[in-house]
């Protein structure tokens, strides 16, 4: 399937919300090309928004928290519990080369859908939960920068647009 372009911040779609998905209406290939796109950036975590598609998709790493080697899909995500906060250190594909410390639940409890349809409930702790409210604040359009101060997102930010135009113009001269 074919490795689809992660968007880099500023980009002004990834910070919409996202619309809720109908399981039905989830094309196969899309889920496969988020699969190869995450595992060719060597992601944990991939939320639809940030290939462009403004959906309440995202898909997890399991192999990464379990001892099973697949992948977590989860259609239309919510968070209804969270508890035991820490501070960790994140990533995120759509800010390369960028940490921010983040205050995230240790523990939390996520409904979601598969893509059967079936209503699910999972408890997360651990790397997995903060994946999941990684992911799941891209669908709400929330970024790790936000959490930046002022001056520090505008440093970010034309750091982010300079790296977009270099890669645009590596891009170009090797068409």
């Amino acid at each position: 399937m074919p490795i689809k372009t992660i968007l880099i911040w500023p980009d002004d779609r990834l910070e919409e919300v996202s619309i809720s998905v109908d399981p039905e209406d989830v094309d196969a290939s899309l889920i496969g090309d988020m699969i190869d796109t995450m595992e060719d950036c060597r992601g944990i975590g991939l939320a639809a928004p940030q290939i462009g598609i403004n959906k309440r998709i995202i898909i997890l790493d399991e192999s990464l928290f379990s001892d099973r080697d697949d992948h977590l899909i989860m259609l239309n995500p919510e968070i209804k519990d969270g508890m035991g906060d820490k501070i960790v250190s994140e990533s995120c594909l759509s800010l390369p080369g960028i940490e921010f410390f983040m205050q995230r639940a240790f523990l939390i409890d996520v409904d979601y859908q598969s893509l059967d349809g079936e209503q699910k409930t999972l408890s997360a702790s651990g790397i997995l939960s903060i994946a999941i409210q990684h992911e799941i604040d891209h669908l709400n359009g929330d970024l790790i920068v936000h959490s930046a101060n002022r001056h520090e997102r505008r440093r970010i930010k034309k750091a982010m647009t300079k790296r977009k135009k270099n890669e645009e113009r590596r891009f170009s001269l090797s068409s």
